[in-house]
């Protein structure tokens, strides 16, 4: 079967696929802008574990923060002041996640 269409019915085709297409696309790349330019947070190991990871404190410890590569700082100190506790930027941890996952494609 052979299907033969005028060049205004493939402009047709076209236009409707286009404007599906974009009506799709465009508050999934307005949301993935919203997120981009969103201002980082820092957060607390439990707030990496419980928030992002999803895991209990000792899972996180031996599969992620003992890792020499996972992101994270520790604030300076202030001099006599109490030691500070290691941060971790919310989207370090989610970029060092996405580069880390291994793909089952």
């Amino acid at each position: 079967m052979k299907i033969e269409l005028e060049q205004s019915d493939i402009d047709t085709i076209t236009s409707e696929v286009i404007t599906n297409v974009s009506a799709a696309l465009v508050p999934k790349i307005q949301e993935m802008i919203m997120v981009l330019s969103a201002q980082d947070q820092l957060l607390t190991k439990k707030e990496v574990y419980e928030g992002i990871l999803k895991c209990t404190a000792a899972t996180a410890e031996e599969l992620y923060f003992s890792r020499p590569d996972f992101p994270s700082f520790e604030p300076p100190q202030r001099p006599g002041g109490a030691k500070t506790q290691r941060r971790f930027s919310r989207r370090a941890v989610e970029a060092w996640i996405a580069k880390n996952c291994i793909s089952n494609a």
